[in-house]
């Protein structure tokens, strides 16, 4: 398949980690689902990027 991360999914995945850290600040507290929600789209953000 090779790597066909284009720069826009890169930047949308990027805006969803940045809007999850910003729930988690403003909550205050870290939820365990918002902590795993975040561990997940690292983990597939860097299968894309390691193609």
């Amino acid at each position: 398949m090779g790597n066909k991360l284009s720069l826009k999914t890169a930047d949308e995945i990027r805006a969803i980690e940045v809007k999850i850290e910003i729930n988690l600040v403003k909550n205050s507290r870290t939820s365990v689902n918002d902590f795993v929600v975040f561990e997940i789209l690292n983990v597939v953000f860097f299968r894309f990027l390691s193609g």
